[in-house]
Parts: C-alpha cells; structure tokens; sequence
C-alpha cells in the first residue's frame, strides 16, 4: 500500500484538520514505519491531538511526539500478548457464536442420547464410558491446554488418601438408611417463606425497604437477647447512664469510607427503641473480640454521658441457630425402626481441574457416591468457575461448537448426575450455586438453579428431585453457603 501526500492531505482535509506544507512528507514515513492508511493516520492524530489539548496545524515537532507514542502503542501492544491469562481483565463473557444447521443437529441430539449401561467397574477413577455425553479427545478445550503429560490428574498418586478424620472411634457404616429401606430420605425447606424463588428480581429494591428490613432484624434480635439471657429491658443506644447497661445494635464504621479499626467502631440502635443513633465505643477494655461491619452484637458497657465514647466491658455471646426439632425419643424410634444413621455427603466445587474443563474430579466424585450409597449428596458450587483459565477466554467447545456456560452446565454436570440417579434414584441431590458460576445471577442471597432448565438433561422425570439451598435433614437442620463473608 503505497501513500502519497495528496493521499495525506485529502485525509487531513475530510477529517477538518490543518497541517503545514513541510509536515506532510512526516506522516508518509509514519504511515510507512506503522503500517496506517492515510484515513488511519488522520483518525489517531485527531485524537491524539484532542487528548494532548494540541491546537492549531500539525506541524513536525508535533509529529515527532505522536511517532513517539505511536512506538510506545506497539511496545504495549506486544507486551500484552505475553501477559498470563491469570493477570487478564477478569470479565465472564458467554460465547454467542451464530450455529449453522448441521451444528444446531449435532447439539439437539445431545438431548435425545441415551446413558450408556455400562456400570462403572473402578472406585476411584474417571470412568471412560460413565458420561452422558461421552468425551472424546479434547473435548472442552483445545489441545494447547492439555495438562502436561507428568503433572495431569489422572496421574496422581494419592487418589483416595484421608487428609483428616474426625470421631474415628465411632463405628464406620458404608451406606445410608436408604440402601437397605429403598426410601427416599425427607429433605424439606425449613423456613419456605424466607427462601428465594427462582424468578425473583434483584436490585430493584427501594432504599426504604432496605433500611425497614435491617431495622427488623435489630428488633428480632434484641427480643432473642431478652430471652436468653433472662432480661427484663434493654438499654436504648445513646442513652447515657452511669450505671453499666445492655444494648444491643449493629456494628458501623465512624468514618463514611474508612478502614474499620477499634478507635472508629460506632454501635447502631435501632429505629424503634432510639431512632437509629450510633455512639463510638470504647474497645481498650475488652482483652479480644470479633467484630465487622454490619454485625449485630449484644454487649454491656457504660456511657456516662454524650460527649465519651461508651466504654464497653464485654460482649455477650452470639445466640446459635436453633437446634433441630425433632425430639429424643422420635429420633430412639428411627434408630430402632431402620438401624442406620442418614449418610450426607458433600463436595465442593470448583469440580474441573486448572488445565481443562473435562469434569474428570466430578467423574471420580460421583464413581464414590454411586459406590458409596449416600442418602443425601450436597454439591456446593462453583461449577462453571468463571475464574478458569478457559471459561474466561471462552475457549469451550464441544465437537466443534461453541457452547454457552448454561449449556456446559447441562451437558457436562447435570448429566453425570443423571447417570448417579439411573443406578440409584433414592438419592437426594442437593445444588448449592456461587457466586462464582458464569451460569447464575452475580447477586447474593442468590436464586436457586432453574430446576426446569437443570432436569433437562434426566432421562426420567421421577429423576428431577433435586433441591436447592437450605434444608432439613431428618433430624438435623441444616445450612449451605459458599460466600465468604469475613475477607
């Protein structure tokens, strides 16, 4: 491509530019040293020009210092071919590849394969014939990020190996209640009215109602104080009193955006019993605590009047969630009916290894569970980690196709689980989302998994039993989460 100096300066002149007689001669050799067009090299001194606050024509020192930036552009450019995935913009992007038709076949009949009869013959190992959709040589991720023939999971050596064990002394039981009764353990929903529905919005909530919803918790709070420990009356917060007295309020930091630290704790009462006022706390006298913001603590202390800190002298201890329901001696009744105890196994994701996106570990996982005979299987996600290597480059494939993290989900995970559930449909699957799964809503409390969407993948519908979130056990109650609150 061959630029003359009518070529630059019919570009200048389109672009409403001005540049001296002399200069032009400079913008052919630019364009020359970096491969532009005269349109090109328009554009980006137009820019330039705009973001250096240059006014007037484009003269030969001017362009000495944009040949300059332009060389420091191409050192940038070329030193981030080099960066590693790990320090890249952490940005979840779902692949949106416009299918052709024989593709669009190839993914519908993923819907319509059958799970292979064949069992699983190892204890500990990934199956080569278990899957739904069988894997095939590099499926999921290309051959360049294969692991390394010496360092690759299905060559370890500690497979199985027990890192720790707690009440060893108690007599082992390799399955649950339900492999000999054939029943389906009760899992239920304590509290279904608190539990967040699948279609639910977010981010729409009124600040009103935010701030109506904390007050309430406050004023829950201080009535379970009351009663624990055998209180007639709490002190309202910033009431002063010489004597010692018990409050009870939120955790806040003094300073609007500022580190928390034990000079700058504030406590915040509530609305109802002081109109929501706050008072700097005295730590110097409490020898340790745990405090963060948004807490709610109970504690004792003196605030003798409005202009001291209140001092505190000590915080009561948290009051633990409530203890299962279920009596003593309806739970003697099922040791004697059955014999066995419920069995719970659970798992944490993420479920692949850091090399592919094979779900070899979640194979291995679901070879024990079928082994094993659990009454119940907790599996705590993330399952589609957008923090993979590959699912941020969106590098995914599947017999040629670009799949959607959704459709990941429901070929790779759901369908192992429904070849646990055709050897063993007893069993009561439980899926925890995160926060970190592309697949889900980036928002906490976080929806439950469409279980519409997820089941698609069972061949039976007696198959979609699984629940989502918070659950009782039998006689044991029960939570799961995967954020981390305290960082």
């Amino acid at each position: 491509m061959s630029i003359d100096i009518a070529d630059i300066r019919a570009a200048f002149a389109s672009c409403d530019l001005d540049l001296e007689e002399d200069a032009a001669s400079t913008c052919v050799s630019i364009c020359t040293e970096f491969g532009l067009s005269s349109d090109d090299m328009a554009a980006q001194w137009d820019a330039y020009s705009m973001n250096q606050q240059l006014s007037g024509a484009a003269n030969a020192d001017g362009l000495v210092a944009f040949r300059s930036y332009l060389n420091q552009e191409k050192t940038k450019t070329k030193a981030s071919v080099f960066t590693s995935s790990s320090q890249k913009r952490r940005h979840v992007k779902t692949p949106v590849i416009k299918r052709e038709a024989e593709s669009q076949d190839k993914l519908e009949s993923l819907y319509n394969m059958k799970s292979p009869e064949k069992k699983h013959t190892r204890s500990f190992s990934s199956p080569s014939t278990s899957n739904k959709v069988q894997r095939t040589n590099g499926m999921f991720s290309p051959v360049s990020l294969q692991s390394p023939p010496g360092n690759s999971y299905e060559k370890r050596t500690d497979a199985g190996k027990t890192v720790s064990e707690f009440n060893s002394h108690l007599k082992k039981l390799s399955e649950g209640l339900g492999a000999t009764t054939k029943r389906r353990i009760k899992v239920a929903i304590p509290f279904p009215s608190r539990n967040q529905a699948v279609d639910a919005s977010y981010m729409y909530t009124p600040l009103f109602q935010r701030a109506i919803a904390l007050d309430e918790q406050l004023v829950e709070y201080e009535e379970l104080v009351k009663d624990r420990f055998k209180l007639d009356e709490l002190k309202p917060v910033g009431d002063p009193s010489p004597a010692q007295v018990t409050v009870v309020g939120r955790i806040v930091c003094e300073a609007a955006e500022g580190k928390l630290n034990p000079s700058v704790v504030q406590i915040e009462g509530s609305r109802k019993t002081c109109g929501g006022q706050r008072v700097l706390l005295d730590l110097s006298g409490v020898p340790n605590f745990q405090i963060f913001p948004g807490k709610i603590v109970a504690l004792e202390g003196i605030f003798p009047d409005t202009r001291s800190p209140m001092t505190v002298k000590r915080f009561l201890e948290p009051i633990p969630a409530p203890p299962s329901t279920t009596s003593a001696s309806r739970i003697k009744e099922i040791q004697k009916e059955h014999g066995k105890p419920v069995r719970v196994l659970t798992a944490c994701g993420p479920f692949t290894t850091s090399s592919n996106v094979d779900y070899l570990p979640l194979s291995d996982l679901l070879q024990i569970v079928v082994d094993q005979k659990p009454d119940v299987l907790v599996l705590v996600g993330p399952f589609i980690d957008f923090m993979h290597p590959m699912f941020q480059d969106g590098l995914v494939k599947y017999d040629g196709m670009m799949l959607s993290f959704e459709e990941i989900f429901l070929f790779k995970v759901m369908t192992l689980l429904n070849n646990v559930l055709a050897q063993d449909e007893r069993i009561q699957i439980v899926i925890v989302p995160s926060l970190r799964d592309a697949n889900h809503q980036y928002v906490y409390p976080q929806h439950p998994l469409n279980k519409k969407k997820a089941c698609e993948a069972f061949e039976a519908p007696e198959y979609a039993k699984v629940r989502i979130h918070v659950r009782f056990v039998k006689a044991v109650v029960g939570g799961e989460s995967n954020h981390e609150f305290l960082v």
